[in-house]
């Protein structure tokens, strides 16, 4: 699996969409997944450090593709 596109932030939300790939069994089709986590059930330090860490992730693939198209 991998996340398809960026997080999605609703205040104490936080939305996560990953595409899943076929496997074994599966008859080949694709489709998402979907994570609503809520602040609440996870702790506000939590929370804040799976943000954070998506957040670089993201800048991190982002510069990545950048230096793929020069």
């Amino acid at each position: 699996m991998q996340l398809a596109g960026a997080p999605v932030g609703f205040g104490p939300w936080l939305l996560l969409v990953w595409r899943a790939t076929p496997g074994a069994g599966d008859d080949g089709r694709r489709g998402r997944c979907y994570a609503l986590i809520d602040a609440r059930h996870v702790g506000p330090e939590a929370f804040r450090a799976l943000r954070g860490r998506l957040k670089l992730s993201l800048r991190q693939r982002n510069a990545g593709q950048a230096d793929d198209n020069c």
